[in-house]
């Protein structure tokens, strides 16, 4: 994911009005946040790229969900919640969108809104069925509702697509050994 960051920079750097590739982008910082500093550079890198692609289009969804990712991030949850929410209920056409179905359903399941927080999460799984984020995420709630069979599940999902998918073995090697 690393290299990704760097070649989107490169691409938005090169090419600084490209609303996807800054959304994009959002979507990298949110995936690398676990794996930053959380210091003060990274911080005014998130409300940076956050600020820069608002003001290229104030109702863009790109803005919207590059403000709900840095409020996400900076743990002002309320306000991401909101936010992703209006995106959600905007009008306009957003590619990324099966990424706010999967953030609105993490916010609701970090706030134990399990039920309305799987429902994002399968529809972010449903919108885009390749890509593992939401089934490893939907295996998590499951398990914290202790629904283990069913988690197994969307564990073996990923590893049917991928059997070196590092968080799948994991989480499944865990609920082998609960």
């Amino acid at each position: 994911i690393l290299e990704a960051q760097n070649i989107l920079v490169s691409l938005v750097e090169s090419n600084p009005v490209n609303l996807g590739y800054r959304g994009l982008l959002c979507y990298t910082y949110l995936e690398l946040w676990d794996y930053s500093y959380k210091d003060a550079q990274d911080l005014k890198t998130i409300e940076s790229i956050a600020q820069s692609t608002r003001a290229l289009n104030v109702s863009g969804a790109e803005g919207y969900f590059c403000e709900a990712t840095r409020l996400y991030l900076i743990g002002r949850n309320s306000e991401a919640k909101v936010t992703v929410e209006s995106l959600l209920n905007s009008s306009s056409q957003f590619s990324l969108l099966p990424i706010v179905y999967y953030l609105r359903g993490n916010l609701l399941v970090a706030e134990n809104d399990h039920l309305q927080g799987l429902a994002f999460l399968e529809k972010a799984a449903e919108l885009w069925p390749n890509w593992n984020r939401p089934y490893i995420a939907i295996a998590r709630a499951k398990a914290a509702k202790n629904e283990f069979n069913d988690a197994a599940k969307n564990y073996q999902s990923v590893l049917s697509r991928n059997k070196e998918h590092y968080e799948a073995m994991l989480g499944l090697g865990i609920l082998n050994y609960r």
